[in-house]
């Protein structure tokens, strides 16, 4: 009889510690295998371990499939699901880090991504509660056109920060009381913008990238540090121009005050 007891509680014993093993952990998110990750490329993006992925999820081998999802275990980076019309840097800013660091946490050269895909946030930051601020422009669809137009004609060539600090100059000339205080008023001033003045403005097709661009800088991302005016020193044949003050230089811009 009490041998019969030793092996039932032997066997309820192992029955518990193979529950144990089966059940996911708490998790920090899911993500969704992509083709070329293994367990342990994924583990290191997300600060943990194979045997803690393996144990979120049940699972007692290192094979995974392309679209598979996997439990992320608690306390390590979480995983974010772009929306439409977000960006790298609203995200970062959501999250409170950077682009840079978003960029090496998933592996990114650029700063293109589209609504569904998954970014790892590095560090296992929550999003914050971002208050309005007096640098964020509400726009119409027709000005974020302008804007992304303008972007487009001036910055093509660009690096994706470069693009941005050409939308926040123009936002910056709006807020200063010495240029006009509307989007259209700026673009449009005599003299101001060589695209407007020998019409490419208006024959270009503004890139994603030019609208993306346009959206940081009017979520209040200005790279420049407040710049009103910026150009080209090799192109540029303005002598006025080089006597203005260089407080930045993005790309191959000149940004002045």
């Amino acid at each position: 009889m009490l041998r019969r007891k030793r092996v039932s509680f032997t066997v309820l014993l192992t029955a518990l510690l193979i529950l144990a093993l089966a059940l996911p952990v708490t998790a920090a998110g899911t993500y969704y295998v992509r083709p070329g990750d293994t367990l342990f490329l994924i583990a290191q993006r997300f600060g943990t371990t194979v045997q803690a992925l393996q144990e979120a999820n049940g699972i007692y081998s290192d094979i995974i499939y392309p679209g598979e999802a996997l439990s992320i275990p608690t306390g390590t980076s979480q995983v974010h699901t772009v929306q439409r019309g977000e960006s790298l840097w609203l995200i970062a800013r959501a999250y409170g880090t950077t682009v840079s660091a978003l960029q090496e946490a998933n592996g990114l050269w650029d700063t293109e991504i589209y609504a569904g895909e998954q970014l790892v946030i590095p560090g296992g930051t929550s999003p914050r509660t971002m208050a309005a601020t007096t640098d964020a422009f509400s726009a119409s669809p027709q000005e974020v056109d302008l804007l992304a137009r303008m972007i487009h004609a001036e910055a093509e060539g660009e690096p994706y920060i470069g693009k941005v600090a050409v939308g926040a100059v123009i936002l910056n000339r709006v807020r200063d009381p010495r240029f006009p205080n509307t989007i259209s008023g700026v673009l449009f001033a005599p003299w101001e913008f060589e695209p407007v003045m020998n019409n490419r403005f208006w024959q270009i097709t503004p890139s994603a990238e030019a609208y993306s661009a346009a959206r940081d800088a009017l979520a209040g991302w200005d790279p420049t540090g407040g710049a009103l005016f910026f150009y080209n020193p090799v192109k540029s044949t303005s002598p006025w121009i080089f006597t203005r003050t260089v407080i930045n230089q993005i790309g191959q811009h000149l940004f002045a005050i």
